[in-house]
């Protein structure tokens, strides 16, 4: 079973030329896996295709063993909660929590992320104030700010815990360390591959940033991926 499968996936925002269009595409599980393109190319769509938050015109995407396109609008929400860690390039966090307690808010959601998370310590706090240690995030009056409170750099950090909290089986980033410095991407990705590869998941990566790439196990260019932008031949 692939982690993620695509095919024959077409998708478009109106009646014009599709943004994608994939043959085929397919992740296996643990497998490591950079994509990168310029901007506009779809490589967030795809990553909304592949979290089942979009749906495709056309063709298959099957993730985790699920066929996305079979489930209802609450069954692909509870395999998102539940399997994928999503580091949205938005980051889209709760403005009324802390720090904290956004890194804990997937396994207030799902049983299944809490008992996975919950496997190496002993109660979520203790989990989530792991992991933003590992992220340069460690000091306890930070903890307890609300995440309006952070500049951009922390509070894309806070998104990448929350993503990895629970140990997902499949980790979808978009633009992950944008708004890092260099020692903070640094950090940021040695956590994301011990995490991964603690758990057995799978990372589907999406960036700008092609000197990332050497640390995936298989690197990608979207535009040769997508038929649209395939040149005609002579």
């Amino acid at each position: 079973m692939s982690a993620v499968e695509l095919r024959d996936v077409v998708f478009g925002w109106g009646r014009g030329k599709p943004l994608l269009d994939i043959a085929r595409l397919e992740v296996a599980p643990g497998e490591r896996v950079f994509i990168s393109g310029p901007s506009g190319s779809g490589k967030s769509t795809l990553l909304g295709l592949i979290g089942g938050v979009l749906t495709p015109g056309r063709g298959t995407v099957r993730v985790l063993g699920e066929s996305l396109g079979e489930l209802s609008s609450a069954r692909r929400d509870a395999l998102r909660v539940d399997r994928i860690g999503f580091i949205f390039q938005m980051f889209n966090l709760l403005p009324y929590l802390s720090v904290r307690d956004n890194v804990a808010l997937p396994c207030r959601f799902s049983a299944r992320r809490r008992a996975r998370a919950l496997t190496e310590a002993t109660d979520i706090r203790t989990e989530a104030e792991r992991l933003l240690g590992h992220l340069g995030l460690s000091d306890p009056a930070l903890l307890d700010r609300r995440v309006t409170e952070l500049s951009i750099g922390q509070q894309q950090r806070v998104a990448a815990a929350r993503a990895l909290i629970g140990r997902p089986e499949l980790v979808i980033a978009d633009e992950p360390t944008s708004s890092l410095d260099a020692d903070a991407r640094a950090d940021f990705i040695a956590l994301l591959m011990s995490e991964c590869t603690a758990a057995g998941s799978a990372i589907v990566f999406v960036s700008h940033d092609r000197s990332l790439a050497g640390q995936f196990d298989r690197q990608l260019d979207l535009l040769e991926l997508n038929a649209p932008a395939r040149p005609a031949a002579a």
